[in-house]
């Protein structure tokens, strides 16, 4: 027995004559999961930008659809393609997503960066039929602020001292 035959012969017996018209075009013309035969596989991740960039903070970005089975979503960061920050890697807000999640965005908020450093990061989705990783992307944090100095004016002068003023800011 054929695909079209067994749902026909399903529509026949579940469904009064006067309500089968109904599921033939949810079947054909709206399509309908319940019947889908399309095996579960790995995820399909992309990676996204990094954005709210600071001098030690970044919300890094992705997109992934899980492909039938419950997926944890992670990205990795480091200063190389190696990834190997300390904190590397971190849980994305939106994990773990359902099995039928269809390009869904992700994130994840990392912080203790070192300003003025180019960062790389990937998206990383794991679920019962694989892994996949995405591709590299990089950010660099802000640079590092520059402390100013100013000079005062010097006080209680006397042959062998003085009190020098002025202001530092960070």
């Amino acid at each position: 027995m054929n695909t079209i035959t067994t749902i026909t012969t399903w529509i026949a017996a579940a469904f009064p004559r006067w309500m089968r018209v109904l599921p033939i075009l949810v079947i054909i013309g709206w399509g309908w999961p319940v019947l889908s035969t399309q095996a579960a596989s790995a995820p399909t991740v992309i990676t996204g930008a990094a954005s709210s960039v600071t001098f030690t903070t970044a919300t890094l970005g992705g997109t992934v659809t899980s492909n039938g089975k419950s997926t944890t979503v992670t990205f990795q960061y480091g200063t190389s393609t190696s990834y190997a920050d300390p904190s590397s890697p971190v849980t994305a807000l939106q994990s773990p997503l359902v099995a039928i999640a269809l390009g869904s965005t992700v994130s994840a908020a990392i912080t203790g960066l070192t300003c003025g450093t180019t960062y790389h990061f990937r998206v990383v989705g794991v679920n019962g039929s694989g892994t996949t990783n995405g591709s590299d992307a990089t950010f660099t944090t802000t640079a590092c602020a520059v402390p100013t100095a100013t000079t005062g004016t010097a006080s209680s002068l006397t042959f062998t001292g003085a009190t020098l003023g002025g202001t530092v800011s960070s």
